[in-house]
């Protein structure tokens, strides 16, 4: 048994007319995902396989994009976006990953591929025009954590 919940609507002003895109695919057994879009244009996707993962997303801001890919088991990711024209991807397979990612400023892009087994990613991106990258591979245990405020900034960990 999966569960998901979808929620879509526009900006709380009522300015926005909605047009949010979300698609949600699970196998296994006991996933459970939740997407809320509050802005126009949002996409949010999310594939789970395996069992007991948690896939959260929450987009209040206009044209951002969402995409969480999960297998194995006991894996949860967390995606909030309040600014605009951001993306955030998260691909964990393993077992015990957790990535969290929030993005209030605009323009950013993250990127968290997590595989192997208790792999932490915090990642939090206030600024206009930042990029991280997180690839936590092969190995077990291991934990990121990136902040970046201002414009322009780059980081990339590769554990």
């Amino acid at each position: 048994v999966n569960y998901s919940d979808v929620v879509q609507g526009s900006s709380s002003d009522g300015s926005n007319e909605g047009r949010n895109n979300a698609e949600v695919v699970q196998s296994g057994n006991f996933n459970g995902s939740s997407i809320e879009q509050y802005a126009d244009n949002g996409f949010a996707r999310v594939v789970q396989g395996g069992n007991f993962n948690f896939s959260g997303i929450e987009q209040t801001g206009d044209e951002n994009d969402a995409r969480v890919n999960q297998g194995g088991s006991f894996n949860a990711s967390l995606i909030g976006q309040s600014g605009e024209s951001n993306v955030a991807s998260v691909n964990q397979g393993g077992f015990g990953n957790i990535s969290l990612i929030s993005q209030p400023g605009s323009n950013n892009d993250a990127d968290v591929k997590q595989s192997s087994d208790g792999n932490l990613s915090l990642l939090a991106q206030l600024g206009t025009d930042n990029q991280a990258t997180v690839k936590q591979q092969v190995t077990s245990g291991n934990v990121s954590d990136i902040m970046q405020a201002g414009s322009m900034n780059m980081a990339v960990v590769t554990q």
